[in-house]
């Protein structure tokens, strides 16, 4: 028995979920001349729930496609789970992982965080694109793809832009 799983690639999902999005707002605006203050607000209230269902999908997704780039958006990135250490925070993202696993990532995730420092200290001196920056990254670290490689190219570009020297655009 074939226990293999197959994903449909994530810019399908994404053109389907589009695509279900644009008719539920035509049949919306077709139907506020006939509804009332509660059915709209039920209709909006409705599609919001279904957008952040949709992205929770999407974010299971890309954590099951590619764990690592994953693991380190978690780690990386900010908000109320930056007070939490980063095992802490791995750990909540990844519980079926071993700890040997997780310290692992965390140890390649110190390299990223090295190597990223040297890329804002060259954006400083040196005109950098954010595709320039993108493309460094992923050479260096073929594992960061997705959100991983998004947050890593928004590092660089806060710390650049906060020492005085944003990305230059292309």
């Amino acid at each position: 028995m074939n226990t293999k799983q197959t994903h449909v690639p994530t810019w399908v999902v994404l053109v389907i979920g589009a695509f279900g999005f644009a008719v539920v707002i035509y049949c919306l605006t077709l139907a506020i001349g006939t509804m009332g203050c509660i059915e709209i607000a039920g209709s909006l209230l409705l599609v919001s729930v279904a957008i952040i269902v949709w992205r929770r999908i999407v974010d299971k997704r890309q954590r099951h496609e590619n764990p690592k780039d994953y693991a380190f958006y978690l780690y990386a990135r900010w908000g109320p789970s930056l007070r939490l250490k980063p095992m802490e925070r791995l750990r909540r993202g990844f519980p079926e992982r071993s700890t040997t696993d997780l310290e692992a990532w965390l140890n390649d995730f110190r390299v990223i965080d090295a190597f990223l420092a040297s890329l804002i200290e060259r954006a400083c001196s040196e005109v950098l694109t954010r595709e320039g920056v993108q493309s460094e990254v992923q050479k260096a670290f073929p594992f960061l793809q997705k959100k991983g490689l998004q947050q890593a190219t928004f590092r660089v570009s806060y710390e650049a832009w906060h020492e005085g020297h944003p990305l230059k655009k292309p």
